[in-house]
């Protein structure tokens, strides 16, 4: 036993170092949700992983969602290829997560993408990623409307020289990425390289979006917390 005991001290120190995030990890557990940034080995991005004690099943299925969306973002082939991505959190709360993630890479072809949207948020209450058009009752019937809304949030600066673009039409062909946070909907639309100098990110007011939320889904959780004028 005396021989095993400094043998038994150190695989306790190994089992505690490997249960914890690295130092220089960026931490914050003052939030609703608890989350630590933490650099995804397979693309070198770093992504938050949440902590939810209390519900082990969710947040390892985020978690795990979580890493996979961090392990994508790069190229496949990193020669001659260059791939830059940042995440920030923007919403830990009312059991939403939501992630902006901004991209830009170039990994052959002809040309280089300057810049997209890559966000992904989360419903806590599942433990899954929501799709755009599913924080809306009717997306289908309503869509018009919401884009109308997107529009309407634009200065005059952002539609100069896209107001051809900037169009309920043109916006129905395209899909939004989306973050959310205590001000609003972070929406921006996702158009083609040809287009892409019109990709404008706005916050559009929750009270624009009120009548299109889904009831109980995670747009209509975070507008009935967020400060009466939102």
């Amino acid at each position: 036993m005396r021989r095993l005991g400094p043998l038994l001290v150190l695989l306790g120190i190994f089992a505690c170092a490997a249960g914890k995030p690295p130092q220089d990890a960026t931490r914050d557990d003052t939030g609703p949700v608890a989350y630590t940034m933490v650099e995804n080995q397979k693309s070198g991005v770093e992504m938050p992983r949440i902590s939810l004690p209390e519900r082990p099943d969710v947040e390892q299925r985020v978690n795990e969602q979580l890493d996979a969306h961090a392990a994508s973002l790069m190229c496949l082939d990193p020669e001659p290829g260059s791939y830059n991505a940042s995440a920030d959190v923007t919403h830990a709360a009312d059991d939403v997560f939501s992630v902006h993630v901004g991209v830009s890479y170039y990994c052959g072809g002809a040309y280089p993408v300057n810049h997209a949207d890559s966000s992904i948020t989360f419903d806590l209450r599942i433990g899954e990623a929501v799709r755009f058009q599913a924080l809306f009752a009717d997306y289908e019937r309503d869509g018009a409307g919401i884009a109308r809304a997107y529009i309407g949030s634009l200065s005059a600066e952002d539609l100069e020289g896209c107001e051809d673009v900037l169009t309920v039409e043109e916006l129905d062909e395209h899909f939004f990425a989306y973050t959310i946070s205590t001000e609003g909907l972070r929406v921006e639309p996702s158009f083609p390289h040809v287009l892409e100098v019109c990709n404008r990110d706005s916050i559009v007011p929750f009270d624009e979006l009120r009548a299109f939320a889904a009831p109980g889904g995670i747009l209509t959780r975070v507008a009935d917390a967020a400060p009466e004028g939102s």
